[in-house]
């Protein structure tokens, strides 16, 4: 008996822990890679506009998407 895998769905899982493991961000359901992310709630607006250079989308203090990072 074997196991379906999707591998598309391992790779996207993959490249979001190593870039959640590298800055403060999270992805959302169903991200895929070059899509926008979320900055992490505890990250200062000072810090996240030093990390962030390429700018963010403030909605909310606590909800920010940016571009992935280089």
């Amino acid at each position: 008996m074997s196991t379906g895998h999707n591998y598309n769905e391992v790779l996207r899982t993959i490249d979001s822990l190593q870039l959640t493991r590298e800055h403060p961000v999270c992805t959302p359901a169903n991200w895929m890679t070059g899509e926008d992310i979320f900055i992490k709630p505890e990250v200062s607006l000072n810090e996240a506009s030093e990390r962030f250079v390429k700018g963010f989308l403030e909605i909310r203090n606590w909800f920010r998407l940016t571009a992935v990072p280089d």
